[in-house]
């Protein structure tokens, strides 16, 4: 993920990035789906990584994708 930012020479790096990149870490390996704000989704589920894929975590970044999931999981 921290190469992977780092690319991408016009986003600004912010130090709570860090926090978001040990979160998404944690969470797309070992959880079903995982909820985030739209560039960390973006960067996560992009071709070249493909993180969601690779872990098969559900990666979204809008509430109402969220709540789809929920209740889809809900009548499963």
């Amino acid at each position: 993920m921290h190469a992977a930012v780092r690319w991408n020479k016009g986003q600004k790096f912010k130090a709570n990035d860090f926090f978001d990149y040990q979160h998404a870490a944690a969470a797309v390996g070992y959880c079903d789906a995982f909820f985030t704000e739209h560039p960390l989704c973006s960067a996560l589920t992009r071709s070249d990584l493909a993180l969601d894929t690779l872990y098969g975590c559900i990666v979204e970044s809008t509430p109402e994708a969220a709540l789809q999931y929920v209740l889809s999981v809900g009548t499963a």
